[in-house]
């Protein structure tokens, strides 16, 4: 500032970027020096117009935010009033700036009575509550600094007093408040409902319904099989691979009355990856109803047959003299794979207290003896531990379709009717296709649960006003805090995201900064999960256990911890949590949670692949897996197709891993470092290459084809497809069979999801069609 200029009018200002590397580890006075000589350096060339800097550094300009910096900061030295200026009689207006100049100003202002702070925002941007908290956290941060100038600036507190009581007790009071059966396992919790229930209807079946003491009894039975028979020890893990039946049911309490852990197995599930688990597991029994991978002696796993075992109808008496094991709330119950980063999966150990905690005494829906819960998925998906235990272990009925029956969103709502359902668990996507397709299949339920993804605001928002009654829930959380970890009750019209919610009673959730601490209401952190469902950790994964299961920093308990869900998200005012995205390469996909790592580790270890990346981007109103690969250029080499890499691939890793869409490329654009900028990867089907196959139609189709077609393709989200292409190798899934259903019953023809997967092509489908008459109905 020239003082000459002081009592000049006119605008001699110029805006100053300043680059300062910052250390939170660092003292303020550390900070302090950096800046000083950060903003030295700057006034040296204070003459050179910003304008001008811009210019010069031909930088990609964006008419949404400022360049070179977001926020900016002013100060001036207020002196006494100016009473007169130029002969007149001179007051102080303050000046109403219509817009901001930046995302965020700080202006500082030293008068006579200290320091003050105006802060001038884009108000399309940030709220005035969010703003007023903003200054408050930085008023938090000045007062602590005063207090302990010596400390790293990076450890002082943002956070007042009266916020810090919100996030620990307020937000956080469901999951410290409240009683359940913390110190039962899920056996004696099983046992109990027996004495009260014992002919009550505990599964139900189109078929057969089968009371809690013929369950119990048909359980203790093979339970003794399995220790006398196949010396089954506690804590062992037992792999099961199994349909839903009610011989599903008698297995699983069966494992768990010996003691046993169950792991629960797809029969889909590529053998490599069978006997991989099972190794890891140090399984030495796989209890099944069917036909097993031959990689389980390998394994050296032994197959028990469950549906040929010769004594499977001992009667009660019979095992009249046996004493079960006892078990304990911290006995191991199951083990469940997901995928992993470094192309291994990783075993979650989940004990009975953390299944206890799910689905006795909770708070984010009606679990007692009335509840009907209708199992959707697989044993091998975490949702079953909420659907199963969630009816058996409060007296209510576990409804079962057929083993491999597929879920035909036209047929759902007859299949609610006939079980009397009154509670389903839906992942995201299917959520979304039932809404979509078929939302009066929902009519008669009192709970409908949602998650695994990001919900779509038009089909959470059409489904509450067409069923007002209705309870519908958003539910959250991984597999290593058992299911559910916070819920939120959509009860009106969402204009912007849908929270995640708070916390599912008996657990605690927190929003913590890298470094460990809490950040304030509206800021963004990662997401912990603690309370009692965490997971022991991962099986035989010790440094990945202590890396994700940490000490509770807060924690009022000796050994309590959190675990990092590596999920981003912030408080809002009504202490619920939005969820923002993730901090590393993990997605979820149809609810599965998926480790792009492990997909790419399994493509650079084939043969034909050079290079490989895989990214998870929305398509079609979902996220799908795109593979970008490049292939060896090798002297004589056969050339590389889609369907012999989805056909190597398919050899290690389940179908839900498996790329929607691949894509050849002669390079893999790098950025500055050296590494694939995953920003300039082409969409699908640009490079004409791929399972995005455009212009593979003939011209000669039928009328049936020429009809279906464009379903056909704008389901696989392509322009064309070969007619004679299998539709999972051109990207599809079960979901999108389930749109090319309902598209075509629109069309009032009579197609069932099990003609889809008999027939996946475009021309084996069209004969399907051909061959029937269409239905008469108004649709």
């Amino acid at each position: 500032e020239l003082p000459e200029l002081q009592d000049q009018i006119g605008f001699f200002v110029n805006t100053l970027p300043l680059r300062v590397d910052l250390d939170p580890d660092e003292s303020f006075a550390v900070l302090l020096g950096k800046v000083r000589a950060a903003v030295i350096g700057g006034v040296t060339h204070q003459a050179y117009p910003f304008d001008r800097l811009v210019e010069d550094l031909r930088l990609e300009r964006d008419l949404s935010r400022s360049p070179l910096f977001d926020a900016m900061v002013g100060y001036e030295e207020v002196g006494p009033p100016l009473e007169r200026l130029l002969g007149c009689a001179a007051r102080e207006v303050a000046l109403e700036a219509p817009t901001s100049k930046v995302d965020v100003t700080f202006h500082l202002r030293r008068t006579a009575g200290g320091l003050e702070l105006d802060l001038e925002y884009a108000s399309a941007l940030f709220a005035p509550a969010r703003m007023a908290r903003l200054a408050a956290s930085w008023g938090e941060w000045v007062q602590s600094l005063a207090a302990a100038p010596e400390r790293a600036w990076g450890q002082l507190s943002v956070v007042p007093a009266a916020e810090r009581e919100k996030l620990f007790r307020v937000f956080n009071a469901a999951g410290r408040d409240g009683q359940y059966p913390k110190n039962r396992d899920i056996v004696s919790l099983w046992e109990e409902q027996v004495k009260r229930h014992p002919a009550a209807v505990a599964v139900h079946t189109d078929q057969t319904d089968v009371s809690y003491a013929e369950i119990d009894a048909a359980a203790t039975d093979l339970a003794r099989r399995l220790v006398e028979r196949g010396g089954v020890r506690e804590a062992e893990p037992v792999a099961l691979m199994v349909e839903r039946s009610p011989q599903m049911v008698v297995a699983l309490l069966a494992i768990l009355k010996t003691g046993a852990a169950y792991l629960p197995l797809n029969r889909d599930t590529p053998a490599d990856r069978v006997e991989g688990v099972l190794r890891d597991a140090g399984c030495r029994w796989l209890l099944h109803d069917g036909v097993v991978p031959g990689g389980v002696i390998a394994a050296g796993a032994r197959a028990w047959a469950l549906a040929d075992d010769a004594e499977a109808s001992v009667s009660v008496t019979s095992v009249s003299g046996w004493m079960r094991p006892m078990r304990t709330a911290r006995s191991l119950s199951y083990i469940i794979f997901t995928s992993g980063s470094t192309g291994r999966p990783k075993g979650t150990l989940v004990e009975d207290r953390a299944v206890v905690r799910l689905v006795r005494e909770t708070n984010y829906a009606r679990l007692d003896e009335t509840v009907r819960i209708l199992q959707t998925g697989s044993l091998a998906f975490d949702a079953s531990t909420f659907e199963i235990w969630g009816a058996l272990l409060n007296g209510g009925c576990l409804c079962l379709p057929r083993g491999g029956e597929l879920l035909d969103i036209e047929g759902l709502g007859g299949l609610l009717r006939r079980h009397r359902a009154t509670t389903l668990f839906l992942t995201t996507g299917l959520f979304n296709q039932v809404v979509e397709f078929a939302p009066d299949a929902l009519a008669a339920l009192h709970t409908v649960l949602t998650g695994g993804e990001k919900v779509s605001l038009r089909h959470v928002n059409g489904l509450r006003e067409r069923f007002p009654a209705l309870r519908l829930v958003h539910v959250y959380g991984p597999t290593e805090n058992t299911t559910f970890s916070s819920f939120h009750v959509i009860e009106r019209r969402y204009e912007r995201e849908v929270p995640i919610g708070g916390p599912i009673a008996h657990s605690t959730l927190w929003v913590l900064d890298a470094r460990g601490q809490p950040v304030p209401i509206g800021v963004t952190g990662e997401v912990y999960c603690g309370g009692d469902g965490l997971a022991r950790g991962y099986l035989n994964r010790r440094a990945l256990t202590a890396e994700k299961f940490v000490p509770h920093p807060f924690g009022e308990r000796v050994g309590e911890r959190l675990y990092r869900t590596g999920d981003l998200g912030f408080w809002t005012e009504a202490g619920e949590i939005v969820f923002v995205g993730r901090n590393d390469d993990q997605v979820k996909i149809r609810g599965f949670r998926v480790e792009l790592g492990e997909i790419e580790t399994a493509l650079r270890a084939l043969p034909v692949i050079q290079q490989a990346v895989v990214v998870a981007r929305p398509l079609g109103g979902t996220h799908e897996l795109i593979a970008y690969y490049v292939a060896r250029d090798e002297p004589g080499a056969a050339a590389v197709t889609v369907d012999a890499l989805r056909d190597a691939l398919g050899v290690a890793l389940p179908a839900y891993l498996w790329p929607a869409h691949w894509v050849a490329m002669d390079a893999l654009p790098l950025n500055a470092n050296g590494k694939v900028d995953r920003r300039r990867l082409p969409p699908p089907g640009a490079t004409g290459t791929g399972g995005t196959v455009d212009g593979g139609l003939t011209a000669s189709l039928s009328p049936t084809e020429a009809e279906i077609a464009p379903i056909w393709a704008a389901t696989l989200g392509v322009n064309a497809a070969p007619r004679d292409g299998n539709f999972f190798s051109l990207g599809g899934d079960s979901i999108k069979a389930i749109q090319i259903v309902a598209r075509l019953r629109q069309l009032n023809y009579a197609l069932k999801l099990a003609d889809v997967f008999a027939q996946p092509t475009l021309a084996g489908l069209a004969r399907v069609l051909a061959s029937r008459p269409r239905e008469e109905t108004d649709t």
